[in-house]
């Protein structure tokens, strides 16, 4: 009898000990979490393309329809801190024997997600009858958005 008591308080202690691991003062959750953010910076890419068949005069030709776009941006009240030169380059290539320059440029606006100095932009572009324009806009969140954002979605 002495025997299976010793066996039984042997197996009480063995099976107490391994339900009983501490992993300290640190607490392991796991999960998922979403959430729908309304974006809070606008991104305006612009690019401006120039052909010629003298490479000066597709240079000549680009720098003036910049300057005429960042006359019509300053109007809008941009200023050069939000206005970034992305790409520029001059390429040729030849066409029915005849060589051909390409001069193009390409800007990026970033501002504050604004529906109203977005479409003011929009309608001075076209007012402003700039040639040779393609613009391309997009949304994203902000750093501070994002962090903000995460740091809800963890608690």
């Amino acid at each position: 009898m002495n025997k299976k008591i010793a066996l039984f308080f042997l197996l009480f202690v063995t099976f107490n000990s391994f339900s009983q691991i501490e992993t300290g003062n640190e607490i392991v959750a796991e999960g998922y979490a979403s959430s729908k953010v309304k974006p809070d910076i606008a991104s305006i890419t612009i690019t401006i393309e120039k052909e010629n068949s003298i490479e000066k005069d597709a240079l000549k030709e680009l720098n003036f329809e910049i300057d005429k776009l960042q006359k019509t941006l300053t109007k809008l009240g941009f200023n050069n801190n939000q206005i970034k030169i992305s790409d520029y380059s001059i390429s040729s290539s030849k066409e029915d024997n005849e060589k051909r320059y390409s001069a193009t440029n390409k800007l990026v606006i970033e501002l504050a997600l604004n529906n109203k100095v977005i479409d003011a932009f929009y309608q001075e572009i076209q007012l402003n009858n700039h040639k040779d324009l393609d613009v391309e806009f997009e949304t994203k969140l902000s750093a501070e958005l994002e962090k903000s954002t995460t740091t809800k979605l963890v608690q």
